[in-house]
Formats: C-alpha cells, sequence, structure tokens
C-alpha cells in the first residue's frame, strides 16, 4: 500500500482540531481569578511597603529600558493612584467584572511600570505581562463571573482548548529555561548558593542548617531536577501529588530564604494549572446557561498563526544571548526576557568622569546627588544601565549651555572573583549609540575562564 504524503492541509486539520476541541473552562476561571489576585496583591504591597514611594516618588528618574524614556512621565505622586488603578483591575479582573475593558487596561498599565523601570528588574514581572495579556484575548468570564451574573456575556462551561494550552506552554517555559540557564559551572559549583546563603544564618529554624557545607550544593542541584521535572511530574497522573508537593515546598524556601514578593504565591499557583479539567470542576460552579451553544472560531487561521508566531518568540527569545559576543552573566545582554533567574551575583562600583569639551577639564560626579543608594547599588553591575546615566549627566550638562564627555569607571565583581572593569573607560558614553540587539563593544570581555 502506497504512503499517502502528510500535506500542509492535513496538518493544518490536525492543528485545527487540537486547538479547537471544546474543553472545560474551569481552569480558565481559576487562572483568571489567580491572575486577577496577584495583581491586586502587587499593587497593594507596592503602596503599602513604600516601594512605590521610594521608586517613583523620592528619585529623580528611572531607569527605563532603554527606548522607553518617553515613560518618564510616569513619575511623581501620580504613582500612588496609577498603582491603586492596578489593585483595582486586578480585583475586577478576579471577579470578571467589566472583563475585557479591566484585563486590557490591567495588561497596558503594568506593562508600562514594566518597562518603566528596571532597577528592581525581576523575571516574575515579565511573566506578569505576559500573563495579562494573555488574559485579555481568552474568554475567561464566561463562567462565574460577575459578567455573566449581570448578563453582559452569555455564560458556558466550555472553550477552545488553546484557551488552556497557552498558559500550560508558556509556564513550562519558564521551568525548562530555568533549568537550562543553571547548567553553567558556577552553579554546578554552588558559589551563587553560597554567596547568598552565607548571611542568611539569623532566619528562624531553618538559619542554622543553611550554613552547613553541603546545604548550597543540594539546594542547586535540587534546583536543576526540580526547573527540569516539575511539568513532567504534574503532567503525570502517579507523580503530581508528589510533584506538588515538592512545588510548595520549593516555593515556601523560596519566600523565607529570599523574600520574593509575590512571586512564589503565583509560582505555586500556576503550578496547578497541570491538573485535569475535573479537578478545577470540583470547585468552581457551574454556568447558569450551561447548555449554550458554543461557536466555532470564525478566524481559526489567524488564531494558529498567531499562537505559532508566539511559540516560536518565547522559544527563541531566551536563547538570543548566544547569539551576543561575550559572557551573559558579565555583559548582561540578553540576560532580560529569559527566565534567567537568580543565577549569578554581581557587585561593584561606578564612578563617571566629566569633562569639559572646551575646557579640557574633568572632574568626578557625586552620583549621590541623581540616584538613590538602590539605584546607584545596581548601576556598576550593569551596563545598560551605565550608558543611560551617561545620557542623563550629558543632557543636564547640555542644558546649561556646556558640552562634555562622560566617562564610566564601572569595576564588577561575579560570583565572589576579583573586581574587573566592565565599561572600556576610554569611551565616551555620551556620543556613542545603544546597540538594542547587543555587542555593544565598549562593555569589556570577561576572558577568565569558569
Amino acid at each position: 500500500m502506497a504512503t499517502v504524503p502528510v500535506t500542509a492541509p492535513t496538518i493544518f486539520t490536525k492543528l485545527h482540531t487540537a486547538a479547537f476541541k471544546q474543553v472545560s473552562n474551569a481552569p480558565l476561571v481559576y487562572l483568571r481569578v489567580l491572575v486577577g489576585f496577584i495583581m491586586f496583591l502587587e499593587g497593594f504591597h507596592s503602596l503599602v511597603t513604600g516601594w512605590v514611594r521610594d521608586v517613583y516618588i523620592h528619585t529623580n528618574f528611572t531607569f527605563t529600558f532603554i527606548g522607553f524614556e518617553w515613560l518618564q512621565f510616569l513619575h511623581g505622586p501620580i504613582m500612588y493612584w496609577y498603582y491603586a488603578g492596578i489593585s483595582l483591575l486586578g480585583l475586577m479582573v478576579c471577579t470578571g467584572l467589566f472583563y475585557r475593558v479591566s484585563a486590557t487596561l490591567l495588561a497596558l498599565m503594568w506593562t508600562s511600570v514594566y518597562l518603566l523601570q528596571k532597577t528592581h528588574y525581576n523575571n516574575h514581572f515579565y511573566l506578569m505581562v505576559l500573563l495579562c495579556w494573555m488574559m485579555v484575548f481568552v474568554p475567561a468570564n464566561r463562567r462565574f463571573s460577575l459578567d455573566g451574573k449581570r448578563g453582559a456575556v452569555a455564560e458556558t462551561d466550555y472553550c477552545d482548548a488553546w484557551c488552556i494550552f497557552i498558559f500550560q506552554f508558556q509556564v513550562a517555559c519558564v521551568f525548562v529555561y530555568a533549568a537550562i540557564a543553571k547548567l553553567y559551572p558556577d552553579w554546578l559549583k554552588a558559589i551563587p548558593l553560597k554567596i547568598w546563603l552565607s548571611n542568611k544564618g539569623d532566619i528562624p529554624v531553618i538559619g542554622p542548617y543553611l550554613k552547613l557545607n553541603w546545604v548550597p550544593y543540594a539546594l542547586a542541584y535540587l534546583g536543576i531536577l526540580f526547573d527540569l521535572l516539575i511539568v513532567p511530574g504534574l503532567l503525570w497522573k502517579k507523580t503530581r501529588q508528589l510533584a506538588f508537593i515538592a512545588a510548595l515546598t520549593f516555593n515556601a524556601l523560596n519566600a523565607t530564604i529570599f523574600h520574593i514578593g509575590t512571586f512564589p504565591f503565583l509560582a505555586l499557583g500556576l503550578a496547578v494549572i497541570f491538573y485535569p479539567p475535573s479537578f478545577f470542576e470540583t470547585f468552581v460552579p457551574n454556568a447558569r446557561k450551561a447548555d449554550i451553544t458554543f461557536i466555532p472560531a470564525k478566524h481559526s487561521k489567524t488564531i494558529i498563526t498567531i499562537l505559532g508566531i508566539y511559540i516560536v518568540v518565547q522559544i527563541i527569545l531566551p536563547l538570543r544571548h548566544h547569539m551576543i559576543p561575550g559572557n551573559v552573566f558579565w555583559t548582561e545582554e540578553g540576560h532580560r526576557l529569559s527566565w534567567r533567574m537568580m543565577l549569578r551575583t554581581k557587585r561593584g562600583n561606578a564612578s563617571f568622569i566629566i569633562k569639559d569639551a572646551a575646557t579640557g577639564k574633568y572632574w568626578t560626579e557625586d552620583i549621590s546627588k541623581h540616584l538613590t543608594p538602590d539605584q546607584a547599588h545596581g548601576l556598576a553591575a550593569h551596563p545598560d544601565m551605565c550608558w543611560q546615566f551617561a545620557q542623563y549627566l550629558h543632557d543636564i550638562y547640555k542644558d546649561k549651555g556646556q558640552p562634555v564627555q562622560v566617562h564610566a569607571y564601572a569595576t564588577v565583581s561575579l560570583n565572589g572573583r576579583p573586581e574587573r572593569h566592565i565599561i572600556d573607560t576610554n569611551v565616551n558614553l555620551a556620543t556613542v549609540k545603544w546597540k538594542h540587539l547587543g555587542g555593544n563593544k565598549w562593555i569589556t570581555f570577561y576572558i577568565d575562564r569558569y
């Protein structure tokens, strides 16, 4: 019998069938409640802890993502109201009230603050951006929502399978790439963990154990195994409960040792989405109009194409640092948006030499007049922030009618090694252009072998 070749229409038909298969939307309702509540907590926590005050009120400017300097208008006391708005929108998404509008506004507002400041960069802020935007495009308010109760949407117990899959894919990306990123010599020697745990001895109960010599190694290798195996463990029925206990333990330790905000709660909540829909059906009420006829997607090809592009981008983006010369742990080029979470420790010092182009005189700028301690602390370790600060200083003197050159003297220690210059001191940072795709040659190469 002749073999029938697999044709493009056949492949598309299979993708269409899998993507638009009708499944329980109970997991989607759960995700709506989880994401909305976490965003409410994030906004509320930022306000009550003084984080908004320290980052946006008591600063002269923020280090934005390069190219988004125009967001600087989001600065000052208005940010109290801004974060209150994020918190309120999180509650509206959580309860499914004016869902499409509230989800879109929440995604826009959170994306803006993510791009607005990177002094306190965290991967989970980026994950929240992605989750918020995914919530915009899925019908998460068709069940157990205030929109349904007030009759604004037709209720149903079902949704397209892709609505659940895209969240599962994204969470899997986070864990898999986190595991891959840990496979480098310093992590395998537990060097970062040795440094971090050296001052954690005062933590109640577990503190004394963290100082034992074998503990950093155990946590380093268990971290790799956890990130690599947690998704398969949650998907397989026989290991699901054990995997969840491992996730609970892992995130509890993260919250206790490292104090990383809402992320452990978000990560633990997201782990549950790999459970079968029947699990969620036990606590998500049925829709009042469960017999509604679900209308097939009118633009299925467009949806599948967009999903395909999104998946490819999320697979490629964390690998882009391999296309950029230099050590990503040193240059930071390709570090963000890549799930490279808590992999290295860097400390350093930076000073900026200003040279008057007209007179030839030079002096050292007092950066404490311009930056908060937190901003100054992270400056040396991030060449892009040094470049931005040089632009900032250049503009200040330019406004005074004083053309100047700006040179950075930044030394950094990577994972406890001796400090080295990270920026070519001969380069006038005020005139060089930033290369968005990486390969900024004024960032020095880290030549030590691991």
